[in-house]
């Protein structure tokens, strides 16, 4: 086991100074046979041309989103917020049936809407769709909702 670690550490150390010298040459690195001797050697892989017209290649933003809903019982309307990035639409269902259909700005980072109050337990479902450019697929999240019940008035025994 301590041998495989030298050689580990041998073959690591040759690697980078290969390495480095690739860098510093600008692609040409010269090794050393066992005699001494220095051959050039070039790499397998050139670095890519840097295009000539001196703009920087355009970057891709990647695409994500979060679902922000109430979590415990709720009496009236509540709200419900999407925030993301390069989000295209948003679509709410509320126990399977189409309740809202949202396109979002191409600048809006976040999207509030009101839902109306659940009936006694509903299942939201919210479908995020992105813009096509940044290749995420859409993603859905889903939340169960429940209507507070009122608190049950305990009776007065007068015994």
């Amino acid at each position: 086991m301590l041998f495989a670690g030298k050689r580990l550490a041998r073959t690591t150390a040759v690697t980078t100074a290969l390495a480095l010298a690739l860098s510093a040459s600008g692609g040409i690195a010269f090794a050393q046979d066992g005699t001494g001797d220095q051959a050039p050697s070039t790499p397998a892989n050139p670095p890519a041309p840097v295009p000539s017209s001196g703009t920087a290649p355009t970057s891709v933003q990647s695409a994500r989103a979060s679902l922000g809903a109430t979590h415990a019982c709720t009496k009236t309307s509540f709200p419900l917020t999407v925030s993301g990035r390069a989000m295209q639409r948003v679509t709410v269902y509320v126990n399977g049936r189409l309740v809202k259909r949202i396109t979002v700005k191409s600048t809006a980072t976040r999207v509030t809407t009101k839902l109306p109050t659940p009936v006694a337990t509903s299942r939201i479902t919210v479908k995020v769709t992105f813009v096509s450019s940044t290749g995420t697929k859409p993603k859905t999240f889903s939340r169960t909702v429940k209507r507070c019940v009122p608190a049950s008035v305990r009776p007065n025994f007068t015994g």
